[in-house]
C-alpha cells in the first residue's frame, strides 16, 4: 500500500514534470515563432526601406539625365538660332554691300555724265538717252540681283522657322 502511494506520487510528479516540460516547449516555440515574425518585420522593413532608397536614387538620377539632355537641346537651339542670325546677318550685308557696289557706279557714272555734258553740250541729248539706258539695264541688273539676294534670305529664313519648330517639338 506504501508502495502504491509513493509510486502514484512519483508518477503524479513525473507527469507534472512532464507537463510543465511541455508547457516549457510550447512556450518557447511560442517566443521562437514570436521573435521569428518580429525579425521577418523587421528584414520586410529593411528591405523596403533598402527599395525605396535604391528607387529615390534611380529617380534622382533620372531626373538629372533629363534636366542634362534639356540643357543640352536648348544649347543647342540657342547655337543654331546663333549660327542662323549669323547667316542672315551676313547676307544682310551682302545685300548691302551690292546696293552700295551699285549706286557708287550709278554715281560715278552720274558725276562721269555731268563731266561730260559740261565738256560736249552738242552730245547731250545723245549722251543723256545712252545713260538712261545704261541706268536702266543697271537697275534691272541690281534689281534682280537684289530681289534674287531677298528670295535667299526668306528662304533661310523659313529653314530657320521650320529648324526652331522641330527643335521646340524636341524639347
Amino acid at each position: 500500500w506504501y508502495q502504491r502511494r509513493v509510486r502514484g506520487e512519483e508518477v503524479k510528479r513525473e507527469e507534472r514534470l512532464l507537463k510543465a516540460k511541455m508547457f516549457e516547449k510550447k512556450l518557447t516555440a511560442v517566443r521562437v515563432r514570436k521573435h521569428y515574425g518580429d525579425y521577418c518585420v523587421r528584414m520586410k522593413s529593411r528591405m523596403v526601406n533598402k527599395n525605396a532608397r535604391e528607387e529615390q536614387i534611380f529617380i534622382k538620377q533620372f531626373e538629372k539625365g533629363l534636366k542634362l539632355q534639356k540643357e543640352r537641346m536648348l544649347q543647342a537651339k540657342k547655337e543654331e538660332k546663333q549660327r542662323q542670325e549669323e547667316k542672315e546677318r551676313k547676307y544682310r550685308n551682302e545685300i548691302k554691300k551690292i546696293e552700295q557696289l551699285y549706286k557708287d557706279q550709278v554715281d560715278l557714272m552720274q558725276d562721269k555724265l555731268d563731266k561730260e555734258r559740261g565738256e560736249k553740250i552738242s552730245w547731250t541729248e545723245e549722251r543723256a538717252k545712252q545713260v538712261k539706258r545704261y541706268k536702266a539695264k543697271k537697275r534691272a541688273a541690281m534689281k534682280r540681283t537684289i530681289e534674287a539676294l531677298q528670295k535667299e534670305l526668306v528662304i533661310s529664313e523659313d529653314s530657320l522657322h521650320f529648324k526652331t519648330q522641330d527643335i521646340e517639338n524636341l524639347c
